[in-house]
């Protein structure tokens, strides 16, 4: 039994082996101040349901469920009504998708407060307030109910990301989560870590702009490299993958940690994300830097092909950089991979079919891999979902309608036909089979890249079988 239950909702058709990493932070403090934390995590457990009840017990203060948008809002709400026919229990959401829309995510009847933003303070303020049953209008950057009304509370500062104490990874099954990854890390055993938060540009199809207000703030050098000779030698760690939304900001700072990771002799492989213009502005000697600091592996965000519709969404790159920085990136000896997006507000076919070629240009290096293409999401904030309002977008009503909005499921916006609908379902499942390479997976996968490649090069060219092998390859991925 515990005091505290979070629950992680799956959000893909599959089961994950990625740690419920948010809330191990969440968790932590919690621990540290003595209460007893149960992580339920969806994406590794068919049997929750169980596992929930064995958690629950007369002393469980509250339950707390962490979504962001799409099919993880269905599941969580599935557990919030299990929590609510049980017993009368606080059930508090946080995430991306609550944070952007609290007042719509509190009209639920499942649901009791949610916290707006980074929660490892609120959400432990708000553990106290519930058990010493003290007014919720006290604690900072939640939403709550009150007498059938929303109230939402004004925000608190964010943290001092020095201040974030060592993850307590003892509070899930870490053995199942540590990865060995041979694409990235050479078999060595790995965990996510988190240790900068934001973004500073302004894409305007991102959360960051208003969940993060364009701010960016990290750990310092020394305390980054403390906490990762910490991991290592608790766990036996011998790579890291860095969750952030934009590591390289600070390029002083990025050479203190590569430095730092050299002078230590930490022989930790490492792996995170990179804008392509932040990656241009590194030179010869740094980028040699972060080779030899245990980094030889980089992901970039494009998210599109076409220069026009790059230059819709404010990404601030041209296709020309991407293809600049890919020669650089192999010439340096990295593996590069890359991100993709479709269904932009006034994407058209040409513009997709710009992008199935830069990602075919892109792959042309079989040590290359283009993850995606992700379906574009309209996040409430954002510059893009008013532009898709203003184009006859209505957004949901209710929080369980936003389920529906899915990387991986068919665009909801309504200026698409269903042919251009079932076009980008096409490239989408053919892109995920074609343009990352799994040639050392298995002939039957081999054959698979094979014949996605083929189809690929087919579309480019205006053949299209209509969505008919590619519906049948999805059914076969979700059995």
């Amino acid at each position: 039994m515990a005091q505290i239950i979070l629950f992680r909702p799956n959000a893909s058709h599959r089961l994950l082996k990625r740690s419920p990493l948010g809330l191990v932070y969440i968790a932590t403090p919690l621990a540290q101040k003595g209460y007893t934390v149960e992580i339920i995590d969806q994406g590794i457990s068919s049997d929750w349901k169980e596992k929930l009840q064995k958690a629950l017990g007369p002393d469980t203060i509250c339950a707390g469920v962490s979504v962001m948008t799409g099919s993880s809002i269905a599941a969580g709400l599935e557990f919030s009504r299990v929590i609510k026919e049980g017993r009368d229990l606080p059930v508090v959401w946080g995430g991306i998708h609550p944070s952007l829309l609290p007042e719509q995510t509190l009209q639920n009847p499942f649901i009791d407060a949610v916290v707006i933003g980074e929660g490892e303070k609120k959400f432990s303020d708000l553990v106290a307030c519930y058990e010493n049953k003290g007014p919720l209008e006290l604690v900072k950057g939640i939403g709550f109910k009150k007498n059938g009304a929303v109230v939402i509370n004004p925000g608190a500062d964010n943290l001092d990301m020095d201040d974030l104490p060592l993850p307590d990874f003892s509070l899930i099954d870490i053995e199942h989560y540590i990865r060995e990854s041979k694409s990235l890390f050479d078999g060595r055993r790995c965990l996510d870590l988190n240790v900068d938060r934001g973004c500073p540009y302004r894409c305007a199809f991102c959360y960051n702009i208003k969940f993060n207000r364009r701010k960016w703030r990290a750990m310092s050098a020394g305390r980054m490299l403390d906490v990762l000779e910490a991991l290592k030698n608790k766990y036996r760690l011998g790579a890291v993958n860095f969750v952030s939304d934009n590591f390289f900001v600070d390029k002083e700072r990025s050479a203190a940690v590569c430095r730092g990771l050299v002078e230590r002799n930490l022989d930790l492989k490492w792996h995170s994300d990179i804008r392509i213009d932040t990656f241009l502005q590194y030179d010869a000697a740094a980028l040699d830097l972060i080779k030899r600091s245990g980094c030889d592996n980089l992901t970039f965000g494009v998210e599109s092909g076409a220069d026009r519709v790059l230059k819709q969404i404010d990404k601030d790159i041209t296709v020309s950089q991407v293809l600049e920085a890919h020669k650089k990136a192999v010439a340096a000896g990295f593996k590069a991979n890359y991100h993709f997006m479709l269904g932009f507000p006034e994407e058209t076919r040409a513009d997709i079919l710009e992008t199935l070629k830069t990602a075919a240009s892109l792959t042309e290096d079989l040590n290359t891999n283009v993850y995606g293409p992700a379906m574009y999401i309209p996040y409430p904030g954002t510059p893009l979902f008013d532009k898709c309002v203003q184009l006859g977008f209505t957004p949901p009503s209710r929080l369980e309608d936003w389920s529906a909005f899915d990387w991986e499921e068919t665009s909801k916006l309504p200026w698409f036909s269903s042919g251009d609908k079932s076009f980008m379902n096409e490239v989408q499942t053919l892109a995920r089979g074609g343009f990352h390479n799994n040639l050392r997976a298995g002939f039957v996968t081999s054959l698979v890249y094979f014949y996605c490649r083929l189809r690929l090069w087919g579309l480019r060219y205006g053949v299209t079988l209509h969505d008919l092998d590619t519906k049948l390859m999805r059914r076969v991925r979700d059995r």
